[in-house]
């Protein structure tokens, strides 16, 4: 098993363990006002922070899986590898996207030059990605950059990307959304997830989790068949 796929299982079960104990303390809160809506300030933070915890399992897994495509490229030559592989550890590798003196970018230059022609080892395969936070657009972007097929369920995809579940956002993007005004402080624990019902949750994690299923069983099989090489294996 891969160290993505890994991950993944335990980030599964950390969060399922966290809806877990808000159902549970959710339940524990109505039986004690017996039966009435109840609106607790902490069972109201587990919920934001639930959230933050399920865009977590997105991000952490995007980020292994990107640390392994690396770790499998470093035994090919750059001469061998896909054209996007290539232009990506490029990108990367040379900085295109940062400010640099002239001095710094020549160097940067002649440096990824001899490592991609053989004249010097290669110090670095990772593959750079753009600078934003993780939904399906850009998991897709990625793999199509990475010449990685995602084989994606309709029905899941439809669920997860596709259908608004709050706001005008599918729960993809809504989860990310959410993370990140959490994490700027646009938006406090206490309200953010406040109006969101345990089924609410339940409903989020299981579109999240199944389209994370489905990725990382795709990138799975595109490092089994080597597809990051022009000339995959057999």
């Amino acid at each position: 098993m891969r160290e993505f796929e890994e991950l993944f299982t335990l980030r599964c079960r950390e969060v399922e363990k966290h809806l877990a104990f808000i159902e549970d303390l959710h339940e524990s809160a109505l039986n004690r006002s017996g039966g009435r809506p109840v609106d607790t300030e902490h069972v109201n933070i587990l919920k934001s922070g639930f959230l933050v915890h399920l865009y977590n399992v997105i991000e952490s897994v995007m980020a292994k899986v990107i640390d392994d495509v690396a770790a499998n490229t470093r035994a090919h030559n750059p001469h061998d590898w896909h054209d996007g592989v290539f232009i990506a550890w490029l990108r990367h590798r040379a900085a295109t996207e940062q400010e640099l003196d002239s001095s710094d970018r020549v160097e940067r230059m002649v440096r990824v030059i001899a490592e991609a022609s053989g004249r010097r080892q290669i110090g670095s395969t990772y593959i750079a990605k753009k600078e934003s936070n993780w939904s399906h657009k850009e998991i897709r972007a990625i793999a199509e950059t990475l010449t990685c097929r995602l084989a994606i369920r309709e029905d899941v995809e439809t669920q997860a990307c596709v259908v608004h579940f709050m706001d005008q956002k599918p729960p993809m993007l809504y989860v990310r959304h959410m993370r990140n005004q959490l994490a700027h402080g646009n938006l406090s624990f206490v309200d953010a997830a406040s109006a969101l019902s345990t089924g609410q949750l339940e409903f989020l994690h299981g579109a999240v989790i199944e389209y994370m299923k489905d990725v990382v069983t795709s990138f799975n099989s595109y490092l089994d068949a080597k597809q990051f090489l022009r000339v995959p294996a057999a």
